[in-house]
């Protein structure tokens, strides 16, 4: 494991190093683990990456950049080997490039990166289990042009440009879903093939006013429904109406509309975000 602490003074001397005078990294290539908080020039991080063929966690919080434009892509092209990859606060962050080398990820985290517009393409994927995304105000959709059937928790939370899941489907894994706290979703995925999904936590979304045309699955263990669109909270008040009846049919389903903190502790994922 190689870890770069967050003071400037002491790191920006560090990176100033990590390359020899012929250009080559002087980090083992067979390196598996990297933490960075740093500042750093991303260019310089993409060609430190693109050594790592063997890396297999790669962690970046709160690494600020010098002496460039403000939002810039992280190249990632040969990271075939990574299993998990978690961005903390890197607000330069607009895209990550080369992420159909991402056969193997089977965790990924972007959380607080501002200028965030797209994650990768799902399909990209094909290994992911859990993908968490809280706070990229930017990013509008998730994108799945392919069929998944490894991804088992999806999290979003504060993400208040993402206006459409319509684009997820055959989803055949997934277990835990949670949506929470994002003011512009009007359109859930099609759920008919989320086969395995126990927990479904919509909070707090808002402009939110229907439920999938399709209807709910019978898989469903616990739905919480919290703060919607007030055409759809009237529906569960008055336990009348299109929507209402889709959770009324599951029979062994439990329905939470208020917020209980004792159940979201047990099923959401707060504690991760």
């Amino acid at each position: 494991m190689f870890d770069l602490g967050s003071s400037w003074e002491n790191t920006y001397p560090i990176i100033s190093t990590l390359w020899d005078e012929d250009g080559v990294t002087v980090l083992p290539t067979t390196l598996q683990r990297l933490e960075l908080s740093c500042h750093l020039q991303v260019s310089s991080l993409s060609k430190l990456l693109n050594n790592f063929i063997c890396l297999d966690i790669l962690d970046l919080a709160n690494c600020d950049t010098i002496g460039m434009p403000s939002q810039l892509s992280l190249s990632v092209h040969q990271l075939r080997m990574l299993r998990r990859l978690y961005v903390y606060g890197c607000t330069w962050l607009i895209s990550l490039e080369g992420s159909e080398s991402f056969v193997s990820l089977k965790e990924l985290t972007l959380e607080k990166c501002d200028y965030l517009e797209c994650i990768p393409d799902m399909e990209n994927m094909p290994s992911l289990q859990k993908l968490f995304l809280p706070r990229c105000p930017l990013v509008k959709r998730l994108c799945q042009s392919g069929c998944h059937t490894a991804l088992k928790e999806l999290g979003v939370r504060y993400c208040d440009g993402l206006e459409t899941l319509k684009d997820l489907h055959d989803l055949v894994s997934l277990r835990k879903m949670e949506i929470s706290e994002c003011s512009a979703l009007i359109s859930l995925p099609d759920m008919g093939t989320f086969y395995s999904l126990k927990i479904l936590v919509i909070d707090r979304c808002t402009q939110l006013r229907v439920l999938p045309r399709s209807g709910l699955l019978v898989s469903l263990e616990v739905i919480f429904l919290i703060e919607g669109h007030p055409l759809l909270d009237k529906q569960f008040e008055h336990k009348n109406g299109p929507d209402y009846n889709k959770v009324a049919a599951l029979s062994g389903c439990i329905c939470h509309t208020k917020r209980y903190l004792e159940y979201e502790c047990k099923y959401t994922f707060c504690s991760l975000f």
